[in-house]
C-alpha cells in the first residue's frame, strides 16, 4: 500500500518585487457585496437604474414653479416687534407727559408771579444762603412741582405744591382716566404765627370725611358730625367745625368767593391752631403743631387756580390773623385744649412707665443670664 505524500502548503505567489500576495480565495473582490444587506432591493436592476439616472441629464426648477408650501419662509418677528412698539410708545408718553406737567407749571407761575411778588418778599427759594427770590418753582418729580414764598407779617410762609396727574406713567395714566378718575390739584399751606384757637373743615363730604380720619385735630376737637353749610352760606359746601364761633371768620367777601368762583375748584379747606400733620404709625413722632391753614383746589382751570385761588388763600390768612373769638368761645376752646394737653401728658408718662419697665425687665433678664453662665462648671473650667 502506497501512501501520497500530500504538501500541507501551496506554493504562494510573489510579484517581482518579492511581496507576498496571498492566498487568492482571502482577497477582497471589488464586485461582490452582501445579499443580506440589501434584501428588498432586487439586484438585477440595480446596476441598470444607476447607469439610467446617471446618462440622464440634471433637470433645474425655476424658482416659480416651487410651489408655495415647499418654499422657504422668512422668520416672523411678532412679538418682538410689538415690544419693541410698546417700549417706543413708553418712552414718547414718558417725555410728552413729563413736558406737559412743567408747561402747565410754568403756565401756573407766570400767571401768578404778578401777584405773588407784592405780597411775599421772597417768592421762590433758591437755596442758597442768601435770601434770594429763585422766581422758579421746584421739581420735587415728574408730576410735583413746589413754590415756597415768604417775607410777609403775620406769616411764617406760604408752600404751594402743584399735585398733578402721572402723565408721564402710562400705566398710572390708564388708571387715573378710567379706574379711577382724578385731576391735578393744587396744595396751599399758609403757616401763621397768630390764630385764636379753632379747628374747622369746608368743602367736599367725602374729603372732609378722610380728613377727619387721618389728622388727629379734627378728629378730636370736631367730631364726626359733617353738616351742610346752608346754614352758614355755604353753599354746595359740607362743614366740619369745632363750633359756629369759628366759622365767623368768613365774612362776606370771602363767602361770595368761595361760593361763585373758587367753589367749583375748592376740595378741602382747613384750618386748625393744633395742626400735626396727618396720622402716622405707632412708634414714629408727628410733627410738631404749628397754626396752619391748608386749601386744596381742582386744577380744572389753571387761570382760575393761579389767581382766584391763590388770591383768595391769602385773603382768607389775613382774615385769620384779624379774627378774634368770643370770650365764651375762647373759653370752651381752651377748655378743650387744656383737656387733651392733660390726655398727651397722661398718655406720654404712660409710654415712659412702659419703656422703664421694658428697660428693668431687660436688665433683670441680663443679670440671671450672667448667673447661669457663672454657675456653669464648663465655663468655670475654661476660664
Amino acid at each position: 500500500m502506497e501512501i501520497e505524500s500530500v504538501d500541507d502548503f501551496e506554493e504562494v505567489e510573489t510579484n517581482q518585487e518579492g511581496i507576498t500576495l496571498g492566498d487568492t480565495l482571502m482577497d477582497p473582490v471589488d464586485d461582490e457585496f452582501d445579499d443580506e444587506e440589501f434584501e428588498n432591493m432586487p439586484v438585477d436592476n440595480f446596476d441598470e437604474e444607476d447607469n439610467q439616472a446617471s446618462q440622464q441629464p440634471p433637470t433645474f426648477i425655476s424658482p416659480d414653479n416651487i410651489p408655495e408650501s415647499k418654499r422657504p419662509t422668512a422668520p416672523v418677528y411678532v412679538v418682538e416687534y410689538f415690544m419693541g412698539a410698546c417700549l417706543v410708545a413708553y418712552v414718547m408718553n414718558y417725555i410728552f407727559g413729563r413736558i406737559t406737567n412743567g408747561n402747565i407749571a410754568q403756565q401756573w407761575f407766570e400767571n401768578s408771579r404778578s401777584f405773588l411778588e407784592t405780597q411775599f418778599a421772597l417768592v421762590g427759594d433758591s437755596g442758597e444762603a442768601t435770601t434770594e427770590s429763585s422766581l422758579a418753582m421746584m421739581r420735587e418729580a415728574d408730576h410735583i412741582f413746589t413754590l415756597w414764598c415768604s417775607g410777609r407779617s403775620y406769616m411764617e410762609g406760604m408752600l404751594v405744591t402743584l399735585k398733578m396727574i402721572k402723565r408721564q406713567d402710562v400705566f398710572n395714566q390708564v388708571n387715573q382716566k378710567f379706574v379711577t378718575p382724578s385731576t391735578d390739584r393744587m396744595i396751599v399751606k399758609i403757616t401763621l404765627d397768630k390764630m385764636d384757637p379753632m379747628a374747622l373743615v369746608i368743602g367736599r363730604a367725602h374729603s372732609i370725611r378722610e380728613i377727619a380720619e387721618n389728622y388727629p385735630d379734627i378728629n378730636y376737637f370736631c367730631g364726626e358730625k359733617i353738616r351742610g353749610g346752608d346754614k352758614y352760606s355755604l353753599f354746595n359746601h359740607s362743614v366740619l367745625a369745632e363750633s359756629a364761633d369759628a366759622l365767623q371768620i368768613f365774612d362776606k367777601k370771602s363767602i361770595a368767593v368761595l361760593n361763585v368762583p373758587v367753589g367749583d375748584a375748592l376740595i378741602s379747606l382747613h384750618v386748625s391752631d393744633q395742626f400735626q400733620g396727618a396720622r402716622v404709625p405707632e412708634g414714629e413722632e408727628m410733627e410738631p403743631i404749628t397754626k396752619s391753614l391748608i386749601l386744596v383746589f381742582d386744577m380744572i382751570d389753571t387761570q382760575i387756580a393761579s389767581n382766584q385761588c391763590i388770591k383768595f388763600s391769602v385773603y382768607l390768612a389775613d382774615q385769620i390773623n384779624k379774627f378774634n373769638l368770643s370770650r365764651e368761645g375762647m373759653e370752651k376752646h381752651k377748655k378743650r385744649r387744656a383737656k387733651r394737653d392733660e390726655e398727651s401728658q397722661r398718655l406720654r408718662h404712660m409710654e415712659r412707665q412702659e419703656e422703664l419697665a421694658k428697660k428693668r425687665e431687660e436688665q433683670r433678664r441680663d443679670q440671671y443670664q450672667q448667673m447661669i453662665e457663672e454657675e456653669d462648671p464648663a465655663k468655670q473650667k475654661k476660664t
